[in-house]
């Protein structure tokens, strides 16, 4: 059970990492500009 539990909250932890890079990065891109 844990490890057929164990890849979802994995994958979900990274999108939400990509999902945070892309807005920092789109925020340092604005900061710049």
């Amino acid at each position: 059970m844990t490890l057929n539990l164990s890849p979802l909250p994995v994958g979900i932890y990274y999108l939400t990492i990509k999902s945070t890079e892309t807005t920092t990065r789109h925020k340092i891109i604005k900061v710049t500009k």
